[in-house]
Order: C-alpha cells, then sequence, then structure tokens
C-alpha cells in the first residue's frame, strides 16, 4: 500500500493555501482517471493539509463544505441564496454524478501531478485548458516520466466555453471517452 502522506510531504509544503489536488475516495490511488486544469478559480486560503488524514486520505466531504461556505461569503449564490459552484467545479461534480472517479488537480502543481501519474494505475489522463494540455505535451516530448498507458484526452478548459447540459454537451463526449477507457 502506497504512503500517500510521506510521499505527499515531498511535493506539498506543509502550509499549503493552494490546491494542489482533490479526490472524493480518500487516497488518489481509488481513482484511475486523474483531471488536470489550470489554476484553481476559488482560492479558498486554507491549508492544503487541514483536509487530508494519513489514514482516510483527502476529506471531500469537508472541503466541500468549505468551499461551498467560501463561494456563500463572496456572493456566488443562487437566487434562492445557496452557493454556486464555479463552472469547473460544476463540471468535476457532474463528471462524478457520471460514476467516473476521478482525481483533479493543476498543471500549476507539476510536482503533484507528476506524483499522482507515477503512483496512481491511471487509465485516462484528461487535461483541459492550455497550460493542463502544454504540461502533458511536456511530459510526453521530455519523457520526464513514463507516462501510464492510459488514453490521454485533451479538451477545452471547462470554465470557458465548455457546454456541459444535454446529449450533445461537451461533457458528454467527455464523459462517453472516459467511460471508454475504464
Amino acid at each position: 500500500m502506497t504512503n500517500w502522506t510521506s510521499l505527499l510531504n515531498e511535493v506539498i509544503p506543509l502550509r499549503c493555501n493552494s490546491r494542489p489536488f482533490v479526490c472524493r475516495n480518500g487516497f488518489p490511488d481509488a481513482d484511475d482517471v486523474i483531471i488536470i486544469g489550470q489554476e484553481v478559480a476559488t482560492n479558498l486560503d486554507t491549508n492544503w493539509w487541514n483536509w487530508w488524514n494519513a489514514k482516510t486520505g483527502f476529506d471531500y466531504q469537508r472541503f466541500e463544505t468549505d468551499y461551498l461556505e467560501y463561494r456563500r461569503k463572496k456572493g456566488k449564490i443562487y437566487k434562492d441564496g445557496t452557493p454556486k459552484p464555479s463552472d469547473t467545479r460544476i463540471c468535476y461534480n457532474l463528471i462524478h454524478k457520471e460514476g467516473i472517479n476521478a482525481v483533479e488537480t493543476n498543471a500549476s502543481h507539476s510536482e503533484v501531478v507528476k506524483l499522482l501519474i507515477e503512483n496512481m494505475s491511471l487509465k485516462a489522463i484528461v487535461a483541459h485548458g492550455k497550460d493542463a494540455k502544454d504540461l502533458v505535451d511536456r511530459f510526453q516530448s521530455q519523457r520526464v516520466i513514463a507516462l501510464p498507458d492510459a488514453r490521454i484526452i485533451r479538451t477545452k478548459h471547462f470554465g470557458r466555453g465548455f457546454s456541459y447540459i444535454g446529449e450533445e454537451s461537451d461533457l458528454a463526449t467527455l464523459c462517453a471517452n472516459i467511460k471508454d477507457c475504464l
């Protein structure tokens, strides 16, 4: 079994107010898809390690509570007063509802991305947005890491013109492509 806390301590500082990755199933290796984006739209100014537990991994429920509360405080709300996630977070949530378990990370955390790819049994790597696509291309061309036999899916950024409603949406196409890998 991978000692994720030890590995993560090598690439994530003890005080980390950015969001190197998020996963819903505790430990990253519980998922077989990684989605690499650009930089988070909502910087919570919370130490990432507050959501990590050495025995249970990432506490997604706690993260989501903190995330939605932060969005509410910033006035990012629906007409009924409930907090409105960013478009990117909405896409992540819809992907998860399709039964796709994925670690979410960002190209700005290239060392974390590298560590995750090296220590997960991936079937799909999704790069959304220019920075993410550039990072995956660099990993491939410079052989920075040995990319697994996972299928690499490049797509536009979830928060910029990415449609997520309807059977013909970008999201429906992406989910179908990911499911083809599983």
